[in-house]
């Protein structure tokens, strides 16, 4: 997953809302969100080359999510970071004590960043800072560098969250949060951040969708989760050449 943007507000009815967008080669084999045959706790979707997630839940009210730490060259031969997502939603240990584990393990792993935590708390956790942070009620955003860094399609996707949030009290359509997640306009030379990758990569990766030859945005994911433990889950499917290609328009999840 590349570009999250979320509203931690535990005192609302909807205590968390996801608008999340997967970035990916399109011929790495992938499923759809759906509740997993062999973790059956868990639903999201899956990666089918290393068997783990970008985004998930499980049925105990948990829930993780991972994105990559863009840098060059990128290490190789490492273990997947979306085997974070799975391997904490199937155990039990607390989200403290998962993320210390991983802290202790982080030098296995190629860059990251892991959102986790259940009805009650979230965590921030990034191999590259290596500080583990219980997250405040508010509006955040996640790309391929540090929380809230605050890259042009962050900063334009976090303050649409922020708009929608306030017009619709806290219960924003999915459709409305699927528009943001669509942008696809290009900010300008002078405001790309530099991560290594060249110019015209750069300008390539810096929209919030991305449509390429090879590669680009896969799937949004728009997730509600209220108080009372009710998943409203809608995903998005596109194909090669950005058009939505299939819906799973409304997955609900009970959990406790």
């Amino acid at each position: 997953m590349c570009l999250m943007i979320f509203s931690w507000q535990p005192e609302q009815t909807y205590r968390l809302i996801i608008a999340a967008n997967r970035d990916e080669d399109y011929n790495r084999p992938t499923m759809a969100v759906h509740q997993w045959q062999d973790i059956p706790d868990i639903t999201g979707g899956r990666d089918l080359q290393c068997q783990g997630s970008w985004l998930a839940v499980s049925r105990h009210g948990r829930f993780a999510a991972v994105t990559n730490f863009r840098e060059t060259p990128a290490p190789e031969k490492l273990q997947s970071r979306g085997k974070l997502v799975a391997d904490f939603l199937s155990t039990s240990s607390t989200a403290t004590n998962y993320l210390d584990k991983v802290h202790s393990q982080h030098k296995h792993y190629a860059g990251f960043n892991l959102i986790l935590g259940d009805q009650e708390n979230i965590f921030y956790y990034s191999n590259r800072q290596q500080e583990i942070r219980m997250l405040s009620p508010g509006v955040y955003g996640l790309s391929n560098h540090l929380l809230d860094t605050p890259w042009p399609k962050l900063k334009k996707a976090k303050s649409g969250l922020c708009r929608l949030l306030d017009v619709y009290d806290n219960n924003p359509p999915a459709t409305k949060l699927l528009g943001i997640m669509q942008d696809e306009t290009k900010p300008i030379d002078s405001e790309l951040p530099d991560t290594g990758v060249g110019l015209a990569k750069e300008r390539f990766l810096s929209s919030c969708f991305i449509k390429g030859q090879h590669y680009g945005t896969r799937n949004t994911n728009i997730l509600k989760w209220s108080s009372e433990g009710k998943l409203i889950w809608h995903e998005y499917l596109f194909d090669s050449h950005g058009n939505e290609k299939n819906v799973h328009d409304l997955i609900v999840t009970n959990t406790v």
